[in-house]
């Protein structure tokens, strides 16, 4: 069996090798779906069009990077599960590798083989983590 991980927002847990879409607009109707959301009810929370959630599912419209981190909150989810198939291979590289060996260089050369909609992800993910770091520091 493979990874389980756990989605405190919507007391969901899931096996991170029954998430098989392969297309981005795969995953945001598996996520939608599990989570037991409509796309009316997506469209709503995200004050879009019932027809653009439908285009993003259907992988008629690209779906920009800023979008899709509005889609994980709405959704409840984190925003790296709708690139699960994506970044699997890079963590298999990492856990091979060892994280904590990997000096700036290295990181960066991880930073720039990611998409550019992985980049703009990860760009906003330090930030966040760079934000929880300094509050902690003031505490």
């Amino acid at each position: 069996m493979g990874e389980r991980r756990f989605n405190k927002k919507h007391k969901l847990s899931f096996d991170i090798e029954e998430c098989e879409p392969k297309t981005m607009g795969g995953r945001i109707r598996y996520w939608r779906r599990k989570t037991g959301m409509t796309q009316e009810n997506l469209a709503e929370g995200m004050n879009l069009s019932k027809q653009t959630i439908s285009f993003y599912e259907n992988d008629v419209t690209d779906v920009k990077a800023s979008k899709l981190v509005d889609i994980a909150e709405t959704l409840g989810i984190e925003v790296g599960w709708l690139f699960a198939d994506q970044f699997a291979e890079k963590f298999a590289e990492l856990n091979n590798e060892g994280i904590s060996q990997l000096d700036d260089k290295e990181m960066c050369s991880i930073y720039h083989s990611l998409s550019s909609e992985l980049q703009s992800v990860a760009a906003e993910q330090m930030r966040c983590l760079l934000n929880f770091y300094e509050s902690q520091k003031k505490h």
